[in-house]
Parts: C-alpha cells; structure tokens; sequence
C-alpha cells in the first residue's frame, strides 16, 4: 500500500515540488510588496485603494515568505522581504506607542459605535451588550423599525435620534446627555445620512458627525464615499471652536489615502493612536480590518479604546472614552 498516496498525486506533486513551492514563496512576496505600492496610487483608481487596506496581511505574509527565504538561504529574497516588512511597518509603529499620560481630563465621555448588521438575528444579545457597557452615548448603524423596536434604548438613553431605513444605511443616536444642534444631513446628493449634534459635558462643547458612507464596490460609489469624506473634513474644519468627533463605520482603513486627507483636511486624529490596530469588520478571518473609527480634534485625548465581541455582526462594536481637556 501507498503510505504518501497526496505526494503521488498531481496536487502532491506540485506542492513537493521545490521549483514550484519556490514559486509559490516568490510570487506571494512580490504581490505582498507590489500591492501596497498600488495602494499609494489609491488617488487615480478605485481598485489601487482597496488595494491599501490589507496592510496588516502584507506584512504576516512577507514575515512568512522572508523566514522562508532564511531557511533555504535566498539571501537577497530575505532581505528584500524583511525591508519591505520595516517599510510597511515603520507608518503604524504610532499606533502601537504608547501615549504618555498629561494633564488628568476635566471630564470624560464613554462612546459605542457599532454596526449591528441588518440581517443579524441577535437583537436581544446586542441589547444586552449596550445596556451591559452603560455608555453615555451610543451611534448604531444598519438599523431598521425592527432594530429599533428590540434594542428598546430609549428608557435608559431619553436623548435619540433615528434615522431608520429598510437598506443596510439606517443609522441612530442614543445619548444620557441632550442632544443640541441637531440636525440630518446628506452630504451627498441622494446618500447615506449623516447624524450631526453637539454634547456638552461639564459645560464644554463638543460637535459630533455620526455617519456611514457606502462600502467602495464601484467606481462610482467609491467616488460617492469619497466626497461624503471630503464634505465631513469641510465641517470639521470650519473654525468651529468646539472640539469636534467623527463616528461610524467608515469603510475604509488608516491605510488608505482617502483617510489620510480626512485626518489632515479635517484638522483630526485617529483615536486609536497607541491603542494599536485591531480590525474590527470580519475579525478573526484573512480578510480582517479596521474600518470603524472614531477620529477626534485638538481638546480631546482618548482614555480608553477597546473593541467588543462581534454578537452576529460582520463588525465589532468600537468602545472609547475620551477625555475632555
């Protein structure tokens, strides 16, 4: 009897074969150092940003082709791989410093942004899960009359506003604290909504946009997000003396270039600087990624960011509390 029928068999063959699995090992590489490089082009095409966004999986897969090329003594291939991995990595190491702690807030405001899925079942489990983190404000998205009949947040949070829709953009606020300046707005002619108010904690001011732009599956809806993202760094800037939050599902990741003009047009910063990059849409597959944010201005410091377990959803919920200077 055969005792390695797999390695006599066609599939066998090619995965014993070293010529092959060098190929394999040298074409995982290149793709892993090209498409990054395609991700900085973002701004010329649509399919050059999606690109962008997989940079954590870059990175594990020149660590994996790079030890390869260690073990089998492919010295240049090895270094190019681990120079490319040090090129990749040197942009987030922000993210995973530490932040030194400076004067103690005056205040502090607790936030979950979660994107619960329409189509998710566990309405009674997401329920608990809010009413369990007690926060001061909540912004749910792809909520319809049925999502908003269960979650049942109005006891406990008397401040809302509710935007439900049949499609997956149904977007709400709950809050402990009144909601001022309130208004809905569509940044984009015949768009997703966007929720724009202000919170006063101790008396101070603060403006919020909560929004959701649609997921980048077209030239023109990328372009569509695009310009939602423009319009939300136009207010952001506007020499609004309050400081200022931008909140939800955003569909795209720090990797991007789109992001990279909001945080600079819009006078933000990412909240999770030094609290690392967990992904929070399809955690736990290959595909993982950070696409929900909570981006902040100057008179905001981040005292807490977390992510929560995923409860059916496609996403994790986005926990933070931020520090009123």
């Amino acid at each position: 009897m055969d005792r390695f029928p797999l390695r006599d068999s066609a599939i066998g063959r090619f995965l014993f074969s070293k010529v092959r699995v060098s190929w394999l090992f040298d074409s995982a590489a290149a793709l892993a150092i090209l498409c990054p490089l395609l991700g900085l082009l973002g701004g010329f095409w649509w399919i050059f940003d999606l690109l962008a966004h997989f940079r954590l999986q870059y990175l594990v897969v020149l660590m994996v082709t790079g030890l390869y090329f260690l073990i089998v003594r492919k010295w240049i291939r090895a270094f190019i791989c681990l120079a490319a991995m040090g090129i990749l990595a040197i942009p987030l190491t922000p993210y995973f410093r530490p932040i030194a702690s400076g004067t103690p807030p005056a205040g502090s405001l607790k936030i979950v942004s979660f994107n619960v899925l329409k189509s998710n079942g566990n309405h009674s489990g997401i329920r608990d899960f809010l009413l369990q983190e007690d926060a001061d404000l909540i912004v749910v998205m792809e909520v319809d009359r049925f999502w908003l009949r269960d979650l049942a947040l109005t006891k406990r949070y008397p401040y809302a506003k509710i935007w439900p829709r049949d499609d997956n953009f149904g977007l709400a606020v709950f809050s402990k604290i009144p909601l001022e300046s309130l208004d809905t707005l569509k940044l984009v002619p015949g768009q997703m909504p966007t929720i724009d108010f202000t919170l006063r904690v101790n008396e101070k001011p603060i403006h919020f946009l909560a929004t959701h732009p649609r997921p980048p599956v077209s030239a023109v809806i990328a372009q569509n997000r695009n310009t939602q993202l423009a319009e939300i760094a136009r207010i952001t800037s506007s020499g609004q003396p309050e400081p200022q939050v931008v909140l939800g599902d955003l569909n795209l990741t720090p990797f991007s270039v789109y992001f990279a003009r909001l945080l600079k047009d819009g006078g933000l910063q990412d909240s999770a600087l030094g609290f690392g990059l967990p992904p929070t849409w399809r955690a736990g597959t290959p595909l993982a990624i950070p696409i929900d944010h909570c981006l902040i201005s100057p008179g905001l410091t981040v005292l807490e960011r977390r992510i929560g377990p995923r409860l059916g959803s496609d996403h994790s919920p986005l926990i933070v509390r931020l520090g009123i200077r």
